[in-house]
């Protein structure tokens, strides 16, 4: 295992040494796919302690009555209300990233149920 005076005589010796230069080009990408994978393992790790969203009941119809002013007139709204939430979603995901994703598919599913 290299040590920090090791590196510290690569680092040295790169100015002037080809072998040198290759040798910390190396490093960097071994040390950008760790990164990488790190990333990944913790995105996978933090979707996997997201629980499955429990069917927030009537989202579409609250949303409908909020757009028709009424629960009486929700029903004629709730084109325009799954619409609406399709839209959050995709503001979500182009947010990108944990946690967006996870609540934008729990949105979807919602307007899916039925």
């Amino acid at each position: 295992m290299a040590t920090p005076e090791h590196w510290a005589h690569v680092e040295f010796q790169a100015p002037n040494a080809a072998w040198a230069s290759a040798v910390l080009e190396l490093r960097g990408r071994v040390e950008a796919l760790e990164a990488a994978a790190n990333n990944r393992q913790q995105d996978e790790d933090n979707e996997r302690a997201m629980p499955d969203a429990p069917p927030a009941d009537g989202l579409v119809e609250r949303v409908a009555t909020v757009i028709g002013h009424g629960p009486e007139d929700a029903v004629n709204w709730e084109a325009e209300a799954r619409a609406a939430i399709r839209q959050v979603s995709a503001w979500l995901l182009d947010g990108g990233g944990y946690p967006y994703a996870w609540t934008a598919r729990m949105l979807v599913k919602e307007v899916d149920r039925d």
